[in-house]
């Protein structure tokens, strides 16, 4: 089943970032056959990161929140908030599925 995890930094983690990012790497690594998709998620300038977001297959709600919960990113604080929600792909690569 498919799950969306998206996740908002806080207003003032930009500094943190760099401390914690080789370990988020290696956490989002770890998933990497559960992974359809992520990236991080940008603010209007194209630029300026202001959250992630990921779309995982795997079998439970619970294992998507387990995914967030155990991001070191979410540890260090720098997200502020992180929502999962089910996810029901009707299109992709251009065609209905």
């Amino acid at each position: 089943m498919y799950f969306v995890v998206t996740c908002r930094d806080g207003a003032a983690s930009a500094p943190d970032r760099a401390a914690v990012l080789a370990a988020h790497r290696d956490h989002v690594d770890r998933y990497a056959e559960q992974l359809v998709l992520s990236g991080p998620l940008l603010e209007a300038d194209g630029q300026t990161r202001c959250g992630q977001l990921f779309v995982l297959d795997v079998a439970t709600m619970a294992a998507a929140r387990q995914f967030a919960d155990d991001d070191p990113f979410t540890a260090a604080g720098i997200f502020e908030s992180v929502r999962v929600d089910a996810f029901l792909p009707i299109f992709r690569d251009g065609r209905r599925v």
